[in-house]
């Protein structure tokens, strides 16, 4: 994404969410953003996203209750399992979208977490899962050693997340 891009999707962050605290990370080929993002009918939630500048690769964290089945283990189970591996790319959050469309995902995401702990029912269709690290993860282990592996690596998001 070019440095442009980057900074009109950082922009409209801001503007969406005025509170947000952005910090670079890895050696400066990631960027953090740290915010509150509301959940219709539930309290807020404090939501980290770390998007990886070399391959577009996002890894999202948000605070409060941890359980669900749309979570992986990394960070004592904060980190929200959106993306599935094997979905098609026009069903997936891309850099291109922005992060502003990504937190918007985000929130749903949240919204179903909370429905599903009352509930037990999760809202909308399910990928099946393990808790292997998603493949934000891998793409960036592999990018130590391997920058091009990260070429054709990209998030993935349910389908109902991606046209909410």
């Amino acid at each position: 994404m070019s440095l442009v891009a980057r900074s009109r999707h950082e922009r409209e962050l801001r503007n969406a969410y005025p509170q947000m605290r952005h910090a670079s990370i890895d050696r400066g080929t990631g960027d953090r953003y740290v915010l509150t993002v509301s959940v219709n009918g539930y309290p807020c939630r404090e939501v980290t996203v770390e998007v990886n500048r070399l391959s577009g690769l996002a890894n999202v964290y948000a605070d409060g209750p941890t359980g669900s089945p749309h979570r992986y283990s990394g960070r004592q189970g904060r980190q929200l399992c959106i993306w599935y591996p094997r979905d098609p790319p026009e069903q997936r959050w891309v850099q291109d979208d922005g992060l502003v469309t990504l937190l918007a995902m985000v929130s749903l995401h949240l919204f179903k977490e909370a429905w599903w702990r009352e509930h037990r029912t999760w809202l909308g269709q399910e990928a099946p899962h393990d808790d292997a690290p998603p493949p934000a993860h891998r793409a960036r282990r592999r990018a130590r050693t391997d920058p091009a592996a990260l070429s054709s690596a990209r998030p993935q998001a349910e389908q109902e997340e991606r046209a909410a």
